[in-house]
């Protein structure tokens, strides 16, 4: 799944609600932040994974770690 999200004018980047809910995520879940040079790619860590991992209809497409070729 993708959208699109534009940067707030504080700077902050916002991921909705909806996309939060459908990952089962909370509030003071946390995050593992990867920054390459085309992209930020999140991900739950913790109790926030294990949640994330058993939500329905999201796939894992995508999902591989391609930080050493976009480093």
């Amino acid at each position: 799944m993708r959208y699109t999200a534009k940067v707030q004018g504080d700077e902050n980047l916002l991921v909705g609600k909806a996309y939060t809910a459908m990952l089962n995520l909370e509030p003071g879940d946390e995050f593992e932040i990867k920054l390459s040079k085309k992209a930020i790619r999140l991900t739950p860590v913790g109790a926030a994974a294990e949640r994330a991992s058993g939500a329905e209809g999201v796939s894992d497409e995508g999902d591989t770690d391609k930080s050493t070729a976009e480093d």
